[in-house]
């Protein structure tokens, strides 16, 4: 990540601070220490590594622009649509893609370039509790207590963005975890009134191996 890209994030840190959001809850959105914020306000970005900006980066969702320009293969403008459309309308996508496509880097990709957009990637070590923890710092929550405050905290909080999108990358990653997938129908069920849908859909893309 180069210092132009360091920029934009650092502007992105003051901004929030403008709008009065506190260094400490800034911190927890970003999923970083609030020293670490500090360095890079300060201007202190040697003890920052480039994993620790991406990540920050992603959970803020600043909008990097990049030195370079990405080639819009098939595949990532197929999933650019697929993510535009569930976020407009309001419904649940399943992107079912093979390996070595693209598909994690198109999705950060959108979660960077698009307002209320959530990114999160799962892991096959995940918990219930340790996925919710995870989420909710996505979504700038510092969640403890039990599963089920934790579950009405991060609904309360999805209630408060307009057209909010869910991204859990590798999802299957936890799907043989007890009660992980029922989280998905929880948390659906309880936004969708909120967000006006009459009808639930849950399509499968199956993004064919085709280059262009």
């Amino acid at each position: 990540m180069d210092n132009l890209q360091k920029t934009q994030i650092q502007a992105e840190i003051f901004r929030l601070k403008t709008l009065g959001k506190s260094q400490n809850a800034i911190a927890t959105q970003a999923g970083v220490s609030s020293a670490n914020i500090t360095q890079i306000l300060k201007g202190n970005w040697e003890s920052i590594s480039n994993e620790l900006w991406r990540k920050i980066a992603s959970n803020l969702q600043v909008k990097i622009q990049n030195t370079w320009k990405t080639a819009e293969i098939f595949n990532y403008r197929k999933i650019f649509g697929v993510c535009e459309f569930a976020q407009d309308t309001s419904t649940a996508k399943l992107i079912a893609f093979d390996a070595g496509f693209g598909k994690t880097y198109a999705l950060r990709a959108f979660a960077n370039e698009h307002k209320n957009v959530f990114y999160m990637q799962c892991e096959r070590h995940y918990t219930r509790k340790v996925f919710l923890q995870k989420f909710g710092r996505v979504l700038g929550l510092n969640l403890q207590g039990s599963t089920s405050d934790m579950i009405d905290t991060i609904t309360d909080k999805l209630k408060t963005f307009e057209k909010p999108l869910v991204i859990w990358d590798e999802f299957d990653k936890v799907l043989e975890k007890n009660g992980v997938f029922d989280l998905f129908k929880t948390f659906y069920d309880a936004t969708l009134a909120h967000f006006g849908r009459q009808r639930r859909t849950c399509k499968k893309h199956q993004i064919p191996h085709r280059r262009r």
